[in-house]
């Protein structure tokens, strides 16, 4: 399977030194988290810091998710046929499509489907997202007028697939493959 180069990051405000490498290693730990539980392969994931920046780095990420084979436990044969009944519709299936199973001396029935992998381009604003709000910041600030609090206020997005962009929109920040220097003295 292809792989990709992954570049992720986060443009900040002065964030706090003391936590530094709190954020960093919380960013990293739930990126890979993440993707681990959505079934894709990753590299080497590497996490680097400044004040003003997190950054992660993830050499060889899957192309593409997997597809996976999903299973979910219904209502036991001898339920009411009107549970029996929801749990298929729930599935989006009819009676007949289900399986019946024992389980622990007890037969149920079950509903076994195939869930198409995504192209990793597709996951990783979401995955991003959530490793982002997932990071465990016990004093987070707000700003503007969005809902987002993080550390410090944040101003720019990079986020790379190789040399490609990946479109998101994360915190009221498009993603884009700019990223910004150190901050320059005005002598005038």
């Amino acid at each position: 399977m292809k792989t990709h180069d992954f570049l992720l990051e986060l443009g900040t405000e002065e964030l706090p030194p003391k936590l530094l490498i709190k954020l960093s290693n919380a960013l990293r730990d739930n990126l890979v988290e993440e993707l681990e539980r959505l079934g894709i392969a990753i590299g080497k994931v590497s996490a680097f810091v400044t004040p003003r920046r997190l950054a992660v780095t993830i050499v060889k990420i899957q192309s593409h998710q997997e597809d996976r084979l999903l299973e979910k436990k219904g209502p036991s044969v001898d339920s009411p046929e009107k549970a029996i009944e929801g749990f298929a519709k729930s599935c989006g299936v009819d009676l007949n499509s289900l399986e019946k199973r024992s389980l622990g001396g007890k037969k149920y029935y079950f509903f076994h489907a195939k869930e198409l992998g995504q192209p990793i381009k597709d996951l990783l604003p979401s995955v991003v997202e959530k490793a982002i709000k997932n990071i465990p910041i016990t004093r987070a600030m707000k700003w503007g007028e969005l809902d987002y609090s993080f550390a410090r206020p944040v101003h720019w997005l990079v986020m790379l697939l190789d040399d490609e962009v990946v479109p998101a929109n994360i915190m009221g920040l498009v993603s884009g493959n700019t990223t910004k220097g150190l901050r320059s003295s005005d002598s005038s």
